[in-house]
């Protein structure tokens, strides 16, 4: 495969992007003609070619300075769908991210414990309650409350 401007642009844009950004729009699309001032580009779809130039040009415009071809214009041409040159659509998923798949199915309860006459869990108590600082202020509301119902932080709201 031989490297062409817009191979050099997409490796510039690969580094400036998240890669769900990348894959998404970028990964897709593909130099159809190159005529010096210039560019068309192919994209997956005429959405693609929307996105692109409403959300990328100046991304774009800097990938092209830094290759050396400052103020080219570009035009997207959407991929027909009898054009065996065409990307591929799928967007790829490297394998160790994609999740194994599980035969067996696992239960979950229904209900957890629950007290009858409160409709409150057992398990959530004030002697397993890890504080932290991100909640210590919660667990000093909440002991105060129940160590002196009606006396503070009437009514509690967390």
């Amino acid at each position: 495969m031989t490297n062409t401007i817009w191979d050099a642009v997409l490796a510039r844009i690969e580094t400036k992007v998240n890669r769900f950004s990348y894959f998404s729009w970028f990964h897709r699309t593909r130099l159809l003609l190159d005529s010096g001032d210039h560019l068309t580009i192919q994209v997956p779809n005429p959405m693609a070619a929307e996105w692109l130039s409403k959300h990328y040009p100046a991304l774009i415009d800097e990938a092209l300075t830094e290759v050396g071809r400052p103020g080219v214009r570009l035009s997207y041409e959407a991929a027909t769908d009898g054009n065996a040159d065409a990307p591929p659509l799928g967007i790829p998923i490297p394998a160790e991210a994609a999740p194994e798949l599980v035969d067996e199915v696992v239960p979950r309860a229904e209900h957890p414990e629950v007290d009858d006459h409160a409709g409150l869990s057992p398990r959530y108590t004030f002697d397993t309650f890890i504080v932290g600082a991100s909640n210590q202020f919660a667990d000093a509301a909440c002991r105060a409350v129940a160590e002196a119902p009606s006396r503070s932080y009437n009514p509690l709201f967390i």
